[in-house]
């Protein structure tokens, strides 16, 4: 009975990890996790999640602008 319940446990626990990495993975570069997967509350989790959704951002920002600084040179 308790390693089945530390199996659960470690289960739900390790969900938030899928969901970023899920979001990692994606052929066309990372993807910003929407709203509705973001776990709720003021935890870790939640932390880390807006915290890469800036990162994604951040990035998508420098792709953009070096484009147009290329297209600029052009």
């Amino acid at each position: 009975m308790l390693a089945l319940a530390g199996y659960l446990v470690v289960r739900r626990m390790l969900r938030p990890l899928k969901v970023l990495s899920d979001h990692m993975d994606r052929d066309e570069g990372p993807d910003l996790i929407p709203h509705q997967d973001m776990p709720a509350g003021a935890n870790e989790f939640a932390r880390l999640f807006r915290t890469y959704n800036e990162l994604v951002r951040a990035e998508r920002d420098r792709q953009e602008a070096a484009r147009r600084l290329a297209e600029e040179e052009r």
